[in-house]
């Protein structure tokens, strides 16, 4: 990422249409499947044996998922490497894109790179059963401070509203307006007003979606905590 930025940032930053944003999205979503690929190898690594792998919806986005179930077998630090082995295989597949964006100077290649390390490391913000939040509950657990991943999760909830909202416009905007809209693009100040009023209207209900599941497991979790204080 950093020779992406520094070395060539004009082969990092060109303006891409939109069949190339397609590529990308298309890329970046295989890269969730080398982070799927990781963790398998990770718990193969320490002698467990790994489940089904598959693919759902996480939020408003689809994501691929591994079962791995006899994580639970293994010690702490075994634990934490299976944690963190997923964004790292991701990494990994952002590395391999970047070079070969530099190799043959492919500003659609670079930018993917980009977005796949951006992917990685958002992984490892320990959100409501994110790699993070898995990571700091078996660190915790192993200190015996389980109490204090609640109050983790609460802060880094409150502080990733506002970087939710920031990737979810960047991605609408950068990526599935063109692709999308571009048909229906005019020169005119009026149509290119239209298309912003619709982007914008679906930003924000991807944003609310976000926001009303955060609250959601906000309370579910303090109304399960007082139950469990009450006498």
């Amino acid at each position: 990422m950093i020779a992406l930025l520094v070395l060539d940032p004009h082969t990092a930053h060109a303006q891409i249409g939109a069949h190339s944003a397609l590529i990308i999205f298309m890329i970046t979503t295989a890269s969730f499947l080398a982070h799927e690929l990781g963790h398998g190898a990770a718990l193969r690594a320490h002698g467990q044996s790994t489940g089904n792998l598959g693919v759902g919806i996480y939020l408003v986005y689809p994501v691929f998922f591994i079962e791995i179930f006899a994580h639970e077998a293994l010690s702490g630090v075994e634990k934490l490497w299976v944690n963190i082995s997923g964004a790292h295989f991701q990494v990994l597949f952002g590395s391999a894109i970047a070079t070969f964006a530099l190799t043959v100077g492919s500003p659609l290649l670079a930018q993917t790179a980009e977005w796949v390390y951006i992917l990685a490391f958002a992984q490892l913000i320990p959100l409501n059963k994110s790699d993070g939040y898995w990571l700091a509950h078996d660190l915790l657990a192993s200190k015996g401070k389980e109490k204090t991943l609640g109050k983790l999760t609460l802060v880094c909830n409150l502080i990733a509203i506002p970087i939710l909202a920031f990737v979810i416009y960047n991605v609408l905007y950068n990526m599935l307006w063109p692709l999308f809209f571009q048909l229906y693009w005019t020169h005119s100040l009026q149509g290119l007003s239209k298309l912003m009023t619709l982007s914008v209207l679906i930003t924000a209900l991807q944003v609310a979606v976000v926001l009303l599941l955060i609250v959601r497991s906000i309370v579910r979790a303090h109304s399960r905590k007082r139950r469990v204080t009450m006498p």
